[in-house]
Order: structure tokens, then C-alpha cells, then sequence
């Protein structure tokens, strides 16, 4: 390899290194960039979570308060349709004689509650549990 053959190659050498550290330099800023918008969103998300855990709070609060609504609702529709069953105790055309709420029954190791029972004529048999 002659003299000016050696050196136009350290020279391109020199060019292509050169031209390396720049993007190095952009890749080294670009990281820099981008670790600063990671903590900002590591920041951010810490703030969420601090949110999502007052409003669980919350939610754990008027589940307890309100948690009943559902039960209450059903007692209400209980209710209701016993003393409308009590009053006129004449469903889907067909007359009962007795009416009974909330009838819990024990057999063979078995419990279970009726909320409202209809009875007709004396010699009914005690309903069966299954």
C-alpha cells in the first residue's frame, strides 16, 4: 500500500469515525431525553395509583353504606308481595288458604328458608327439600 493510499484510508477513517461519534452523541442526548420523560411518567403513574387508592377507599365506604341496597331492595319486594298475597291471597287465578313468610325448614340435615309459602286445603304435605 503506497503513502497516499494509507493516508486516504485514515483519512476516511477519520471521516467515518466522526460521523460514529455524532449519532453516538444523538443516541447519548436521546436517552438522556428519554429517561427524563420516563420519570416524569414513573411520577405520573405514582400519582394515579395514589388516586386509584383514595377512590378504592371511597368505593370500599359506599360499598359498606349502600352494600345492603340489594338485600333491602328484596325485603322491600318481599314485603310487598306478602301483604298483597295477604290481603287477596289469589295468585295466577288459583285461591290459597294460608300464607306464611320466611318459613325455614330442617330436613335430614338440611336447611332452607321459603320467603313466602301458599297453602292449600288441610291435609297439605310440608314442602320437600332437595
Amino acid at each position: 500500500m503506497t503513502d497516499d493510499e494509507l493516508r486516504s484510508l485514515v483519512e476516511g477513517l477519520a471521516i467515518s469515525q466522526a460521523k460514529t461519534d455524532q449519532e453516538i452523541d444523538k443516541l447519548v442526548a436521546s436517552q438522556i431525553k428519554t429517561d427524563a420523560q420516563l420519570a416524569k411518567t414513573d411520577a405520573q403513574l405514582a400519582k394515579t395509583d395514589a388516586q386509584l387508592a383514595k377512590t378504592d377507599t371511597k368505593l370500599d365506604k359506599l360499598a359498606k353504606m349502600y352494600g345492603g341496597v340489594g338485600n333491602s331492595q328484596g325485603a322491600v319486594a318481599e314485603e310487598f308481595y306478602f301483604n298483597s298475597l295477604k290481603a287477596n291471597p289469589v295468585l295466577n287465578g288459583i285461591h290459597f288458604d294460608s300464607i306464611d313468610k320466611n318459613l325455614t325448614r330442617n330436613q335430614n340435615g338440611l336447611e332452607d328458608e321459603f320467603d313466602i309459602l301458599m297453602v292449600n286445603g288441610g291435609n297439605c304435605k310440608t314442602p320437600q327439600l332437595s
